[in-house]
């Protein structure tokens, strides 16, 4: 579970739900540069990411393009 903070309200989410909603209302610059961060194989050791990185950028990659909020930088 993942907790967001949003308008002072806490909410839970699964993990997918929470990639999910980054990818439709994060910025679209930031949701770029998690999906990078989460397929760079050679990225620092001690970023602790939950889950298989690949598949979490892949899932956010689909909700993106669904939302239209991808940015290419």
């Amino acid at each position: 579970m993942v907790c967001v903070w949003r308008l002072g309200l806490a909410f839970s989410l699964s993990e997918d739900a929470a990639d999910c909603w980054l990818a439709k209302n994060g910025k679209p610059e930031e949701v770029y540069a998690t999906v990078e961060l989460l397929l760079d194989e050679n990225r620092n050791p001690n970023v602790n990411i939950t889950g298989d990185p690949a598949l979490r950028a892949e899932k956010i990659r689909a909700c993106v393009e669904k939302a239209g909020n991808w940015a290419e930088e």
